[in-house]
């Protein structure tokens, strides 16, 4: 049987959320305050503070992953801001806030995969466990 490259990613894209043990901490909810706010380029260097004391944090990778899929012209700036505002209220448990920002993201660019990764993660925190495997 030939393993699918797409399919071992994304198996790992829907883990990698549990593999983050810490909970999120104020420099975290800043940086992400600052991305969100429309300055996208501007929260990579806190976000690269953050892992450079603690490299494996999970959500700061995805987080930086958006604003430098921001900085190499892949998604727009209003794109990135949507999915960094998504992550940000995941991170806060804000599973409704969630839902409604990446499905917003989704729909403004359906090519993007960590927007639709996050909105798969949301929906399966609220046991929409159909529509979480669509999105991942």
């Amino acid at each position: 049987m030939r393993v699918r490259p797409w399919l071992v990613a994304a198996g790992l894209l829907a883990v990698a959320p549990a593999l983050a043990t810490e909970t999120p901490d104020d420099a975290y909810f800043a940086a992400m305050a600052i991305g969100t706010a429309g300055d996208v380029s501007a929260a990579g260097e806190p976000l690269r503070a953050i892992l450079a004391g603690r490299p494996r944090l999970v959500r700061v990778q995805r987080a930086l992953a958006v604003v430098n899929d921001y900085e190499l012209g892949r998604i727009d700036a209003d794109m990135a801001a949507l999915v960094l505002d998504g992550q940000r209220f995941i991170e806060s448990a804000e599973w409704s806030k969630a839902d409604e920002t990446l499905s917003a993201a989704v729909e403004r660019n359906g090519d993007y995969f960590a927007a639709w990764h996050d909105l798969g993660r949301v929906r399966c925190e609220h046991g929409r466990l159909r529509d979480a495997l669509a999105a991942y």
